[in-house]
């Protein structure tokens, strides 16, 4: 999965979780939504992802993963974090 594939998936996940919780109740099908710490990941240079920003500063990405309780089962979702990126030419 290419980086920015990740962050539109990372993106559309939280839309998804603050849509369903404002909606959430009769009519919706869902029924409860639980927010999982599923690990974190970490970098020593922040500006991979803030370009011309943040050179060498160090920062934490959490990874949360969604439990639903949807009328019709449970789902859960997960987008992960990758364990590898491609090479930034000067990072």
């Amino acid at each position: 999965m290419k980086p920015a594939r990740g962050l539109l998936l990372a993106a559309l996940a939280a839309m998804l979780a603050l849509s369903g919780c404002a909606q959430m109740g009769a009519g919706s099908g869902v029924q409860r939504m639980y927010v999982i710490n599923c690990g974190e990941n970490h970098t020593n240079d922040l500006s991979r992802w803030t370009p011309g920003l943040n050179a060498g500063k160090p920062w934490v990405f959490s990874d949360h993963c969604y439990l639903i309780r949807h009328a019709k089962g449970w789902m859960l979702w997960d987008t992960g974090i990758r364990t590898s990126w491609p090479q930034v030419p000067g990072a």
